[in-house]
């Protein structure tokens, strides 16, 4: 999203073949997802703020059931 990127997390998933980038914005205002593998590289920039719901939901949708 920005020119400029200052911090960067790796991990390579060596079962499925997939490298997971996240790279911070320069601005220090969101990050880039980056997911690359055969297929090629898919980019997802999120403001914090959005990568914070995102978790949210994700934490909501793995929670196991409660009856």
């Amino acid at each position: 999203m920005y020119t400029k990127k200052i911090k960067k997390t790796f991990f390579h998933d060596q079962e499925e073949g997939k490298l997971l980038e996240v790279t911070e914005w320069a601005n220090g205002a969101g990050v880039d997802f980056a997911i690359s593998d055969d297929k090629g590289r898919q980019l997802i920039p999120l403001s914090y703020r959005d990568a914070k719901n995102l978790r949210r939901l994700i934490r909501h949708v793995l929670r196991p059931n409660v009856d």
